[in-house]
């Protein structure tokens, strides 16, 4: 039986507002005339910006999990960067 959950749902409702957030500031970006940017113009802007706002949370809840991972060495290699090749391409898309 599914179970709502309401801190999730805030979770959620923040996170697909942050995420039109995110796109209108892009897309301010790239409309701009004095400098035209590409998709992968935006990615190499973007990507460390986002990294450095998602890392903090993303180790506050998956901190000791990553320890036990890295430390078991259960993670795969190959499936990691397939994962950040699928992410680059839907970025740069």
């Amino acid at each position: 039986e599914v179970e709502f959950v309401l801190i999730g749902f805030l979770v959620m409702a923040a996170s697909d507002c942050i995420e039109a957030m995110r796109l209108v500031m892009v897309e301010m970006l790239y409309a701009r005339r004095s400098e035209r940017l590409s998709g992968l113009s935006g990615v190499y802007y973007m990507s460390p910006v986002c990294l450095v706002c998602v890392m903090p949370v993303a180790l506050y809840f998956e901190g000791a999990k990553l320890r036990e991972v890295v430390r078991e060495r259960t993670f795969s290699p190959s499936l990691l960067l397939l994962n950040g090749a699928c992410a680059f391409v839907l970025n740069v898309s």
